[in-house]
């Protein structure tokens, strides 16, 4: 079966929110959690800014810190870890901005092999988004491998051509 065209299906449901949403199964993993596009891409809230977000490490050590900023993924999309990608956006990020991406390479803290990728949508410029990232996690945090930027229309096309079903990496 062939999915709808993303770009397509967001500009309609702009329009005309009765428009069938074509990530049903990820609003529905996301229960009812917050929607909203930015930058032309499908983000789902899971963590708003100065909620607390907190999970177990693989040693089984519990952890939590406070969010600078919005924090999600962007639906109908596969990342590395099998899991949707990551996103962090800022506050006044908007369905039609034109501001780049800032993929950041995440690496496990532990050994410094690569763990991830993080996307950082509708920030200015990357010491904005640097700073939005490791405000978000604890002090002293070190798990920048890389961080790159991308233009915003790029990582679209990457996420539409994708479909959900290949595991993107930017």
């Amino acid at each position: 079966m062939r999915r709808p065209d993303l770009a397509a299906i967001l500009a309609l449901r702009e329009l005309d929110p009765t428009v069938p949403d074509p990530f049903e199964k990820s609003a529905e993993a996301a229960s009812g959690k917050l929607r909203r596009t930015c930058g032309g891409l499908p983000f789902v809230l899971e963590n708003g800014k100065g909620s607390t977000r907190s999970g177990v490490d693989k040693d089984g050590k519990a952890w939590s810190c406070m969010m600078a900023v919005d924090y999600g993924f962007i639906a109908g999309t596969l990342g590395e870890d099998g899991d949707e990608v990551d996103a962090f956006v800022a506050d006044d990020c908007t369905a039609d901005s034109t501001l780049p991406v800032y993929v950041i390479d995440q690496k496990r803290v532990d050994t410094g092999a690569h763990d991830e990728q993080k996307l950082m949508i509708g920030f200015a410029s990357e010491a904005e988004a640097r700073k939005a990232y490791l405000d978000s996690y604890e002090e002293g945090w070190d798990g920048i491998e890389a961080i790159r930027e991308l233009p915003i229309e790029d990582v679209v096309a990457k996420v539409e051509k994708a479909n959900g079903r290949t595991k993107l990496k930017f």
